[in-house]
């Protein structure tokens, strides 16, 4: 407590109390537990860039969400009491206005909701430092707000994902993992669904691998499904049918792909 800057006094049974709270308006979400697997050096390269405007693009299902929350995640626990990350869920907004109104709805609940780049910079540039992870950013003219929202309020940092690559910021792409990282984090799963020495074996999970394309969201849905059938069945479940089978699949336009959240 101490160290968060919150002043106290020795015996103050709320100091705790007050720490949690505070902690809580500096930032919306949880720690996650789930397994980061192959993506450590994009963390890396998110953690060092410089831009203010950063966005992961690639596929559905390839981690961008992840990589983004995880990288959320680190930012928060480096940061001092003055500064603030939140998640924005980006995904229904069809306009620059509606994805102004959500941001300004996530950090100030209880205010006017404002709509536009420029006056929504103007408020955030008088109330410390802040990290807004801003998850699937659909349309060029909202990329566009939000390199207007940095330059007006310089102590904001925003860290986007979208399908597309924008025209404004820095962009850093993620492709499919590796087969040697898909098969370690889908025994990781595996392992956490099944219990601890639950081994599917090396030629079962080989079958498996090659329909789970890279993605690490096909790797979630296959260990999930080991737990309801036997792995020579997933595997025939798999040849028979593709990922599909597992709730997996190309998402049209205009559509988000299923999500773990």
């Amino acid at each position: 407590v101490k160290d968060t800057g919150i002043l106290y006094e020795p015996g103050d049974e709320a100091a705790p109390l007050r720490f949690l709270r505070q902690a809580a308006r500096r930032s919306n979400f949880s720690m996650s537990g789930e397994p980061f697997v192959g993506r450590r050096g994009s963390l890396t390269r998110l953690q060092s860039s410089t831009s203010n405007l950063i966005t992961v693009i690639g596929p559905p299902g390839v981690g961008k969400s992840s990589l983004v929350r995880k990288f959320g995640e680190r930012t928060f626990k480096s940061l001092d009491h003055h500064s603030h990350v939140y998640v924005i869920e980006a995904f229904g907004a069809r306009s620059p206005r509606d994805l102004m109104t959500e941001i300004s709805r996530v950090l100030w609940p209880s205010e006017t909701y404002l709509d536009n780049p420029l006056a929504l910079g103007h408020r955030l540039a008088g109330s410390g430092e802040f990290l807004l992870i801003i998850d699937n950013v659909a349309h060029a003219n909202q990329h566009a707000a939000l390199a207007q929202l940095v330059e007006v309020a310089p102590g904001v940092r925003i860290c986007a994902t979208s399908r597309r690559r924008p025209a404004e910021g820095d962009v850093l792409r993620l492709d499919p993992l590796l087969d040697k990282e898909m098969s370690r984090l889908f025994l990781t799963l595996t392992r956490e669904e099944l219990g601890r020495w639950a081994d599917p074996g090396t030629d079962t999970v080989g079958r498996i691998l090659p329909h789970l394309c890279g993605l690490p969201l096909a790797a979630v849905l296959a260990a999930r499904h080991a737990r309801m059938l036997a792995p020579s069945l997933l595997v025939r479940l798999l040849e028979d049918n593709g990922s599909a089978a597992i709730g997996t699949r190309v998402a049209t336009h205009g559509e988000r792909h299923e999500s773990l959240n």
